[in-house]
């Protein structure tokens, strides 16, 4: 009967182990999900832009200069945009932080594209 009160606490510590585990993991991806933006989202849209901009030759901006410059400055631009505004709102206000970037975002889109 000892045995038993002496496993019981072995097995709820091992128990409480596990799910503090999983609990540490499933907080690294919930944080991930959180940071997700517009501005993060549209700077993975523009590696496909900018390429398909290249192959295509179809759009606004027809010289090919431009084309080399404005992509790594955009890229840089709308990425640092993006972790400064997190930084300034400290992640707390995510509903305004979508829709700042939303708008700048649909900008951004419609005069590339």
């Amino acid at each position: 009967m000892k045995t038993n009160i002496i496993a019981a606490p072995f097995l709820i510590q091992t128990r409480t182990e596990k799910s503090s585990t999983n609990t540490a993991a499933s907080k690294k991806y919930a944080w991930l999900f959180k940071r997700i933006s517009p501005f993060f989202l549209l700077a993975i849209f523009f590696l496909f832009l900018f390429p398909y901009m290249f192959i295509t030759a179809s759009e606004n901006i027809q010289n090919i200069y431009a084309k080399i410059i404005l992509f790594p400055f955009l890229f840089a631009n709308v990425l640092f945009a993006d972790f400064v505004i997190w930084n300034y709102f400290e992640g707390k206000n995510i509903v305004r932080i979508w829709v700042i970037e939303l708008c700048v975002s649909a900008l951004l889109i419609y005069l590339l594209v």
